[in-house]
């Protein structure tokens, strides 16, 4: 059984905004950051995939 009343709203603006807030504080600390990096890339999917998702340079969601 479910409580809706205990339910959140992603795309509500009282919870999104602190979750962009949090992202800004890490940003201006240096913690969050851009970089180039090698990944798993799925041509097919066209997504990254984590480690997992790619075990032996195949991936797991199309083969």
């Amino acid at each position: 059984m479910f409580d809706w009343s205990a339910e959140i709203k992603t795309c509500e603006e009282d919870y999104y905004k602190w979750t962009q807030w949090l992202f800004l504080q890490l940003y201006k600390k240096g913690l969050a950051y851009r970089k180039q990096s090698l990944v798993n890339w799925c041509p097919s999917c066209e997504t990254v995939l984590a480690n997992e998702q790619a075990e032996g340079g195949v991936c797991e969601r199309c083969g």
